[in-house]
């Protein structure tokens, strides 16, 4: 017994491939820079933790906490600059947890700037490269 192929087979490729698609508005760097965090856990427990970030870009960043976080709660975050505290006093940027999953011993989380500036203290790209040739 064969399938054939109905005219709605082609639409629903096109729809994988563009689910499959990454969808990110800007480009991610993969930098480790030493940050501070603030904010609550899942059990509403205030907590302090310094991490690394293993990527950033202009709206976001991702890392790794030891404390599990919800989505859609509000982390502030701030480089740490431990050598060079009292030249760059720095107060904390507010983040979006928009996912959480386990990662080892630690969560890896996805965080969205909620505010336009930046506090990396790099130029990074506003655009994917493969937009900027469009």
């Amino acid at each position: 017994m064969s399938i054939a192929s109905t005219p709605n087979e082609a639409p629903w490729e096109e729809l994988s491939k563009d689910a499959n698609r990454d969808r990110r508005r800007e480009r991610r760097i993969n930098l480790a820079f030493p940050v501070e965090l603030f904010g609550f856990t899942i059990t509403k427990r205030y907590f302090t933790e310094r991490g690394v970030t293993v990527n950033v870009s202009k709206g976001g960043c991702q890392l790794r906490l030891k404390n599990q976080v919800e989505v859609r709660s509000v982390l502030a975050i701030r480089v740490a600059h431990p050598e060079r505290s009292a030249e760059l006093p720095q107060k904390p940027m507010l983040f979006l947890v928009s996912w959480v999953q386990r990662a080892g011993d630690k969560w890896a989380v996805g965080l969205l700037a909620l505010q336009p500036e930046t506090i990396w203290p790099v130029v990074l790209p506003e655009k994917l490269a493969a937009e900027s040739r469009k």
